[in-house]
């Protein structure tokens, strides 16, 4: 079996954890729900407003601001199917962390010898001084 074979069969073996299989459950739960779309939608609109009321508007309006998105992130952390939803991806971040410990665990690369790889600093023609080595 070759390494694309393995990998392949443990992305499916991925797919059948309790980890994943919740989370997608979830999440068809979050994009059946209108009203929990529309409080994310709405706490991101007032965040922008915020920022720019911040640059360009008056005390008085970011204050107002301020206290809508305040308003809006307590019906957030109150929401059951978002808390539902972060408990969810967070379980299965865990996983994916654990695995990828494992798989990592078995490669034994030096640390500096990752300061070879030009892509890992985003150096375009070489390292001219860039100071993030």
């Amino acid at each position: 079996m070759d390494i694309m074979e393995i990998a392949n069969n443990l992305g499916k073996a991925i797919t059948e954890t309790k980890e994943y299989n919740r989370l997608k459950e979830v999440e068809k739960l979050f994009k059946s729900d209108k009203k929990t779309q529309d409080l994310l939608t709405n706490f991101d609109i007032k965040q922008r407003t915020l920022q720019v009321a911040s640059i360009s508007g008056s005390e008085t309006s970011v204050n107002k601001y301020r206290k809508e998105l305040t308003e809006l992130y307590k019906e957030i952390k109150a929401n059951e199917l978002l808390n539902e939803l972060d408990d969810a991806l967070n379980d299965f971040l865990k996983l994916k962390k654990r695995v990828y410990s494992i798989l990592e665990s078995y490669m034994d690369i030096e640390d500096n010898i990752h300061l070879f790889n030009k892509k890992q600093h985003g150096c375009k023609n070489g390292c001219g001084g860039c100071k993030k080595i």
